[in-house]
């Protein structure tokens, strides 16, 4: 009985080939190419910044605004976790590139529109102190 013999190449383990190229946070630019994977990691960055941000305002005369602008700015980084995290993981093997990028410019399209006006009415209501001029100009 040779049996060892058949089973030792089936029981190595593949080598996996080393990913190439710039990486955000192990997502690589195999999907999204050099200058998307750091446009997406800007937007990240920035939509965490108006929020952490915004966060810090203490005090409100009109705090509507500030609510609103809140609101859209967690949902545009919770939103750009997601696109991250459908380039950079094997669903998007699953999903496919076409619906990917029809979803991310769906997301943007929707995100843009509304921090747009977010930021409008943040600053229309706000105190004017400067984390608050800050937040609507990191957004």
């Amino acid at each position: 009985m040779a049996s060892s013999e058949v089973y030792c190449e089936t029981t190595v383990p593949a080598e996996q080939p080393a990913a190439k190229g710039l990486t955000l946070g192990g997502c690589t630019a195999q999907h999204l190419g050099h200058r998307r994977l750091l446009l997406k990691g800007l937007q990240l960055v920035l939509s965490f910044l108006a929020f952490v941000l915004e966060e810090v305002v203490s005090e409100c005369t009109m705090c509507g605004g500030l609510y609103f602008f809140e609101f859209v700015s967690c949902c545009a980084f919770l939103l750009s976790i997601l696109i991250l995290v459908l380039y950079c993981t094997p669903l998007h093997d699953k999903i496919g590139q076409s619906k990917i990028e029809q979803l991310d410019l769906g997301i943007i399209s929707v995100v843009a529109f509304f921090l747009i006006i977010a930021s409008i009415v943040f600053s229309a209501t706000s105190d004017k102190t400067s984390l608050e001029n800050a937040a609507v100009v990191h957004n």
